[in-house]
């Protein structure tokens, strides 16, 4: 309804304006009413018109995914979203910035794509929709022969591939030999381990091992 009255408004601004400008540029008019004493009364009407619509109240609303903080200012100042609480020709500003861990996968300002950090001349109710998603990342096992390496997280194993882990999982990593092999290495992103050992993913991992042999005590 605001959008309808707004262009409504709009309408009669526009129509106002050009018949001003036409009748002032005429010498005469053929109309009952003499050109000086219409052209102040189409005045006083595009001055009401205009008014009205700037002092026109907006809705400023937002619906959320995921993990991210999203601040406005109006006309500068710190602002917070709600009913009314934009005014017609407000200068609108909106920043979002995603949680660490997640990206920023949809940032839309009344169906269309926004840039973080964009002005907007507010002529309307002001949707904005923001989706953040949980970042992804990619796990490499490459076991020495004669080892195996195992991965689980929450008590499931999990198998290498690409974006099969996720921002923030804590994986519990082992290394095992065959008989007659002992691990003498067990890597994690080029860093070693010992043992058992959990790792709280930030981003993609690779795990190796390397082994020798054994040799036999008689």
């Amino acid at each position: 309804m605001a959008n309808n009255n707004a262009q409504i408004i709009s309408s009669i601004i526009n129509v106002l304006d050009n018949k001003i400008i036409k009748l002032e540029a005429r010498e005469k008019i053929n109309v009952a009413m003499r050109i000086d004493e219409i052209v102040p009364f189409l005045k006083d009407v595009l001055a009401l018109a205009k008014d009205d619509q700037t002092s026109r109240k907006f809705d400023l609303t937002l619906d959320k995914t995921g993990s991210a903080t999203v601040s406005y200012t109006i006309n500068g100042e710190s602002a917070s979203a709600g009913s009314n609480v934009l005014t017609y020709g407000d200068t609108l500003v909106i920043t979002v910035t995603a949680a660490t861990g997640y990206t920023i996968t949809k940032l839309k300002v009344n169906g269309k794509n926004y840039t973080s950090g964009t002005a907007i001349t507010v002529e309307d109710d002001i949707s904005v929709e923001v989706v953040s998603t949980l970042n992804t990342y990619n796990l490499t096992i490459t076991p020495a022969e004669h080892t195996t390496i195992s991965v689980t997280r929450g008590g499931d194993d999990v198998s290498a591939g690409t974006g099969v882990i996720s921002y923030g999982d804590t994986l519990l990593v082992s290394a095992t030999a065959e008989e007659g092999y002992q691990v003498t290495a067990l890597t994690i992103n080029g860093t070693d381990y010992v043992g058992d050992q959990t790792v709280t993913v930030t981003g993609n991992v690779t795990i190796t091992t390397t082994a020798t042999t054994v040799e036999s005590q008689e």
